[in-house]
């Protein structure tokens, strides 16, 4: 909300014409662009890749219950089993 309130109050600088307007244009464009980016980093991306990282630890802990203690399942143990028989 903060960062609308504050978009929005730099939209007469960014639209603005006259005497100097070309450099409180640029500075508001800027502005204006930056407080969008943070709004967008901290409510969109870094709960999606919090969300995406902790799917992934559920996974992993699934897999590392699933396997067997002491087992092996590299190929060689496999190998030399079939050949033990």
């Amino acid at each position: 909300m903060t960062t609308l309130t504050f978009v929005v109050g730099m939209l007469p600088l960014a639209l603005g014409t006259g005497p100097g307007a070309e450099e409180r244009k640029a500075v508001a464009v800027v502005v204006i662009g930056g407080q969008t980016l943070s709004l967008m980093l901290t409510l969109i991306i870094t709960p999606v890749l919090y969300s995406l990282l902790d799917d992934l630890s559920l996974y992993l802990q699934a897999l590392l219950k699933k396997r067997k203690p002491g087992a092996d399942p590299s190929p060689a143990a496999t190998a030399s089993t079939e050949f033990a028989r």
